[in-house]
């Protein structure tokens, strides 16, 4: 009858796969049986399973068999009033924002996990469970587009998933702003270069359900859900639908994908395995530059024109502090401050030392050490006036206050802030300012087609003639002024790289040659190697021991 254990109908895709796997469980049966020489009228048979697509009186049944099946089912669903779509609620970005600000508020070492690795999975399209295995031996950091990825097997479908995360405009969903919280509230375990995994986020590592829990996190703070917790009611969300589980993340990424860019773009960043629509799939690269698209569209930014690409978004950047004259050195020492950085953790993470015997160059993750610093830096008011995470912003400001005794170090941290984030926007202009040029542009041709109707309008009255006239020269004179406007942006916006570049160039006055540029990380020529793009094994993520395991993130 295909019911349910409950006694109500199964879905009608569920009813296809089960008949399906019973036919292929018959069929290694009957290959078992006869040693693999099945008799004439048993293989004629299963050549429903494995006869050519559409050249079978066999397939041809089973397909119709299907059809017929998935029209029982879906009858039997409408005639009890059952939905016929059991995939999970959506999950949106407003409610994704809702959660991660929920647990921001909560303000714990366990909140600050949660919230990372819910937006991690958001920023990736990811299945529940794909950023439980993230390793700091999976992690890279990708120079050119200046932002940590990971390359995942799905456990779904076999295919390598390029994972890359992004800045946001948006505090609640920017990754190295929760990943920069999570580092401060949690130390980092002890380095065992015999053990092999280290996991970013290891507490999932000792469950049997990881995917079980990360839907907890999001009912724990749905208020219309029997797993709500009341201690959260002054910080949940209301915008979080019933039902909604971690499951309805992917739906919603994916959701948010389709209607601004192609498929062979979205599934970039999806992992959908799309060959058997194309062969032309199967030849889409697993890497950031095809990802970086889905994923700017996912980190909050404007998406390009349907079809293009883009470079994606610049994280905050340590640059603009050095540009004001801030030493690399108290920069390095604040960030092994505020993060608990000693030489017992992952070498990854580490900034150089040349005074060592041997001598050790920059962990290949220490830019996006960097990059979590200047961030919580460049939120650091908001967030004190919003209430966010305040055992972090007190720990910023007390190493603040360390390295500066003496001084307000809650206003050097505002004005250090404010100047990452002056070079933030300026590092963004490409995306924030793209909707703005089209606003000038539709607002140019709205006024020039009122101008033209005006006109007209004064033409059919002779009283008002005159008055059409001037108040048409007048909407004429506004509408070439917005064109002036949207052309100077325009202009502004094409001549980023040549500001950019001045900017830099400027910024080196006063400085050392090492001064790091926003691409290739910080090193300084006192004391300070490059940064190096290799990663050294080891174990030890944040929250828990090594252990043993191989190594999820790098799939």
């Amino acid at each position: 009858h295909y019911l349910k254990k409950d006694g109500k109908p199964l879905a009608p895709g569920s009813v296809a796969d089960y008949f399906g796997c019973a036919l292929n469980m018959a069929y290694a049966r009957a290959m078992q049986v006869t040693h693999n020489k099945l008799p004439d009228e048993t293989r004629q048979f299963f050549q429903c399973l494995i006869g050519a697509k559409g050249q079978s009186l066999d397939w041809s049944w089973l397909q119709s068999l299907k059809t017929k099946m998935r029209r029982i089912v879906v009858g039997r669903l409408a005639e009890s009033g059952q939905t016929m779509d059991n995939s999970q609620p959506p999950v949106y970005r407003d409610g994704m924002y809702g959660v991660t600000r929920g647990y921001a508020m909560v303000d714990t070492a366990v909140a600050a996990i949660k919230k990372c690795v819910l937006l991690a999975t958001w920023q990736s399209a990811g299945r529940t469970t794909e950023c439980c295995y993230l390793s700091l031996d999976g992690l890279r950091w990708d120079p050119e587009f200046q932002c940590l990825f990971a390359q995942l097997l799905q456990y779904k479908t076999m295919k390598l998933k390029m994972l890359p995360f992004f800045p946001a405009p948006d505090r609640h969903g920017d990754f190295y702003l929760h990943f920069g919280d999570m580092m401060v509230l949690n130390r980092w375990p002890i380095y065992d270069p015999a053990s092999s995994g280290g996991w970013v986020y290891p507490s999932f590592q000792r469950l049997e359900q990881p995917g079980k829990a990360m839907g907890a996190m999001i009912r724990q703070m749905n208020p219309r859900d029997k797993e709500f917790v009341k201690a959260y009611a002054k910080f949940a969300p209301n915008n979080l639908p019933e039902g909604a589980n971690a499951g309805g993340i992917r739906v919603a990424t994916l959701n948010t994908l389709h209607p601004v860019m192609p498929d062979n773009k979205a599934v970039a960043t999806s992992g959908h395995d799309m060959s058997g629509y194309s062969n032309y799939a199967s030849y889409i690269l697993c890497n950031v530059a095809n990802a970086v698209v889905g994923g700017t569209v996912l980190a909050g930014w404007p998406p390009p024109p349907y079809g293009h690409r883009t470079k994606g978004p610049r994280p905050a950047s340590v640059q603009a502090l050095l540009a004001h004259g801030v030493p690399l050195s108290v920069l390095e020492d604040l960030i092994d401050d505020l993060f608990r950085f000693d030489e017992s953790i992952h070498p990854s993470v580490l900034q150089a030392r040349l005074d060592m015997d041997p001598p050790r160059l920059a962990g290949a993750l220490r830019p996006a050490m960097y990059v979590c610093f200047a961030t919580l830096l460049m939120h650091f008011q908001d967030r004190v006036q919003a209430g966010e995470m305040t055992t972090v912003q007190g720990r910023v400001r007390g190493v603040m206050m360390d390295m500066f005794p003496g001084e307000d170090a809650g206003a050097k941290v505002k004005l250090w802030g404010g100047w990452v984030r002056e070079q933030f926007d300026l590092d963004n202009l490409h995306l924030s300012a793209r909707d703005e040029v089209k606003g000038i542009d539709k607002v140019a041709s709205t006024v020039n087609e009122l101008g033209k109707q005006m006109g007209i309008v004064s033409l059919t009255s002779r009283e008002g003639f005159k008055v059409g006239v001037e108040l048409g020269a007048k909407v004429e004179v506004l509408g070439a002024k917005v064109e002036v406007l949207g052309a100077q942006m325009r202009e502004i916006m094409s001549n980023q790289t040549a500001i950019l570049a001045a900017i830099n160039s400027l910024s080196q006055q006063g400085v050392s040659s090492g001064v790091p540029t926003a691409v290739a990380g910080p090193h300084a020529a006192s004391g300070h190697a490059p940064l190096v793009g290799g990663l050294l094994r080891g174990g030890g993520g944040i929250g828990g021991s090594g252990g043993s395991g191989g190594s999820g993130g790098s799939g």
